[in-house]
């Protein structure tokens, strides 16, 4: 199953616009109320917007370039193996698991991820193709941040778990990276289907370069589906933008985590949530998670409903900001970064010599690699095939940015003047990071070569002192 799954993926991912059939078949299938037909598994499905979303995906197929293919990873699925096997027999929502794991960390169980990070989940009994095609569609998702993950040039290797799941029959994970280094190459695959439970969420990195991306993961308190037919329409195939029947608990509040233009937010957004007014909605923090309190008044009635976004880092609700936009019916949570380097400074991590190197891992120029180790961001620099290379590498904007700057010398002659001169050739590369680095926290030199080092440089954890426990308002402003 999971092999179909990959083989679908692949083929629409290396010949985008030989996947519309697929779509345009659906088309005769949706009602004029947004409910369509699944002839599948013989039931109604209620989506949010119907054929749009459809043709929206047949037009972005089209014009969509071909990509290379990924790479399956048996020990990156594993960690998609472990959320659903964890929480499909408890019953529970979100991307963490029941021990409060969060998915950069479980991701990381089986190996080590790097580059950009994100993860599609999707419920319902849904086949191999109908899932991927789902994420294609993307319905009710704004942003098609599902489509996109599928369609982003960043990802060369999947992992994938389908299993079981009490209300929704089956869910989907599916998580994409950059780079994974197993630590287990005797892993075993997981091939077969397992318990597991619904989440969503679209982990995403801002740089294909950093070691670690934040992530939030959007939850209601207990989603239910009702029992479907072929006379009546069901949520039974949904995947978090799907609307919900009347007689049904709400969806999940989707959301996105970004980082501001100028690097000193992480800001959150999510979808409309559909109240009346700014007087329907608490925001407040406990136990590191922001919750968004939605009261619907309906007769001498209230039905609350509790949207909690997990953060992989502590922060103070003193640094988070709250913002209602009454035309949108959006919700912006805004969170301070603790600054680690003064703004406009700079910390020298500190400069080396690399010797001309040998080799198939050096090029012509100075290259580096930054690895997630926990704690820590691993970095390895190597040298040149061509010239012996000054380096020097410099912590900059408030420890979000690596600077890595490499200078030779090279011998050119000057014809004005009939001689050879040297000249030295400088050059630059940074890179931001989701995470600040340095600023007291050790950086070790843990491994030199005449062509070749490794450093680990100690990320900045801000520690929260809110008490866990309690229920820190923060208040909600209109904009």
């Amino acid at each position: 199953m999971l092999q179909e799954f990959i083989t679908e993926l692949n083929s629409v991912r290396t010949n985008p616009s030989g996947y519309v059939s697929n779509l345009s078949a659906m088309l005769p299938n949706y009602r004029a109320d947004n409910v369509y037909t699944d002839k599948e598994n013989n039931t109604l499905i209620r989506t949010k917007e119907g054929k749009t979303a459809v043709d929206d995906a047949i037009t972005f197929l089209k014009k969509q370039k071909a990509l290379t293919p990924l790479t399956f990873s048996e020990e990156f699925s594993r960690s998609c193996k472990d959320l659903t096997d964890d929480t499909g027999p408890k019953g529970l929502t979100g991307n963490k698991l029941s021990d409060g794991t969060l998915a950069p960390n479980r991701l990381n169980r089986y190996g080590k991820w790097s580059g950009a990070l994100s993860e599609n989940i999707i419920y319902g009994n849904y086949s191999p193709k109908r899932a991927l095609i789902a994420f294609l569609i993307d319905d009710g998702n704004p942003q098609r941040s599902q489509r996109l993950n599928i369609f982003n040039p960043k990802y060369n290797v999947i992992g994938v778990s389908c299993g079981d799941h009490k209300t929704f029959k089956k869910i989907w994970a599916v998580a994409f990276c950059t780079v994974f280094k197993p630590t287990n190459p005797n892993a075993p695959s997981p091939s077969q289907p397992h318990a597991s439970a619904p989440t969503s969420s679209a982990a995403q990195s801002k740089s294909s370069s950093a070691a670690a991306a934040p992530t939030t993961t959007p939850q209601s308190s207990q989603p239910t589906q009702s029992t479907s037919s072929p006379s009546k329409p069901s949520n039974n195939n949904s995947n978090n933008n799907s609307n919900s029947s009347a007689d049904q608990e709400e969806e999940p509040a989707r959301a996105s985590l970004e980082e501001s233009k100028d690097g000193k937010e992480f800001m959150l957004r999510t979808t409309d949530l559909e109240v009346s007014g700014i007087e329907d909605l608490k925001v407040f923090k406990k136990r590191g998670e922001i919750h968004i309190i939605k009261t619907k008044r309906q007769d001498d009635s209230e039905i609350s409903s509790d949207f909690r976004y997990s953060f992989p880092f502590e922060f103070n609700a003193s640094t988070v900001i709250a913002e209602y936009d009454p035309k949108t019916g959006k919700v912006l949570i805004r969170i301070i970064k603790q600054a680690t380097v003064a703004p406009g400074g700079e910390i020298d991590v500190g400069e080396f010599v690399l010797e001309k190197a040998n080799g198939p891992q050096y090029e012509d120029k100075v290259t580096f690699d930054l690895d997630d180790a926990g704690d820590c961001v691993r970095m390895e620099i190597r040298g040149s095939r061509k010239w012996q290379e000054n380096v020097r590498v410099v912590l900059k904007e408030e420890g979000y940015k690596i600077l890595v700057e490499s200078s030779h010398d090279e011998e050119e002659y000057d014809e004005a003047e009939n001689e050879d001169v040297i000249k030295t050739i400088t050059r630059r590369e940074g890179v931001r990071l989701p995470m600040s680095i340095g600023d007291g926290r050790p950086i070790k030199i843990v491994r030199q070569d005449p062509s070749a080092l490794e450093l680990t440089l100690g990320k900045i954890v801000n520690k929260s002192t809110d008490d866990p426990e309690q229920d820190i308002p923060i208040p909600l402003h209109s904009v």
